[in-house]
């Protein structure tokens, strides 16, 4: 009888046992093999995935969170707060762009490698850098300032208009040189002044003298008879100076077009 009952006790400690083990492989295979939750999940610590989470529906974060990596399709940020990036933000999608309703503030060094604008209002008070070619391909092309505007390098235009009146496409300036020429007294000569770099026949030249001219001559005409040739006509007055004869003499020349 009392061995009976050894043996009885053994048989329910084993059933018990093997009761306990198979619930726990049923709960733990459950939930390795769960592909639907149909109620919350609350956590008072950390929540870890290690593979692919896939959401249905909606998540709602009201906390602090932190994405080493999210990749999504489509993201709404409704709530009214700041979303902050440490990191960098890299828009991969097929158009490549960023739209917003507000304002786009960077507080921080900005760099475009290609921006396209309608329109662009710069309040800050500190300068504009473009270390590139800016463009300007509006409708007018124009682009009106309220202060000065300055270049450092060369200022390039084939269309200058300066308060009005006529428009400049070329300016030149330099230096030209005639060889000793002899003029008679009250006579005035023709005489070819030539390096006149840049001047064609197109341009309108003015011309001045050295201190090397003798004073009794004069400058009476000048022109663009050819590529970087200036035509002058000099005459010699016959004083106060006896001299007729120029010599080798530089002259300034200006020329517009």
């Amino acid at each position: 009888m009392e061995k009976s009952r050894v043996i009885s006790r053994k048989q329910q400690i084993a059933a018990i046992a093997t009761s306990v083990g198979l619930s726990v492989m049923l709960t733990v295979g459950a939930v390795f093999g769960a592909t639907t939750i149909s109620t919350d999940i609350t956590t008072g610590g950390s929540l870890t995935v290690t593979g692919a989470a896939t959401l249905s529906s909606t998540l709602s974060v009201t906390g602090l969170t932190t994405m080493v990596y999210a990749s999504s399709t489509s993201q709404s940020l409704a709530y009214a707060g700041t979303l902050m990036i440490g990191g960098m933000a890299t828009v991969t999608g097929s158009t490549g762009n960023i739209a917003t309703q507000g304002t786009l503030t960077a507080t921080g060094l900005t760099s475009l490698v290609y921006a396209s604008t309608t329109g662009v209002s710069l309040t800050q008070a500190s300068a504009l850098t473009v270390g590139g070619m800016a463009t300007v391909t509006g409708l007018t092309g124009n682009i009106n300032t309220e202060g000065n505007v300055t270049v450092v390098g060369t200022a390039s235009t084939t269309n200058l208009l300066v308060g009005g009146g006529s428009t400049i496409s070329g300016i030149v300036t330099g230096f030209c040189n005639i060889p000793n020429s002899g003029i008679p007294a009250s006579t005035t000569v023709g005489v070819l002044c030539s390096s006149a770099t840049g001047i064609l026949t197109s341009y309108r030249v003015f011309v001045s003298a050295t201190g090397s001219l003798p004073v009794n001559f004069v400058v009476t005409q000048a022109s663009s008879t050819a590529a970087d040739t200036i035509g002058l006509l000099i005459a010699n007055l016959g004083y106060p100076t006896a001299v007729t004869q120029t010599g080798n003499v530089s002259f300034n020349f200006f020329g517009v077009k």
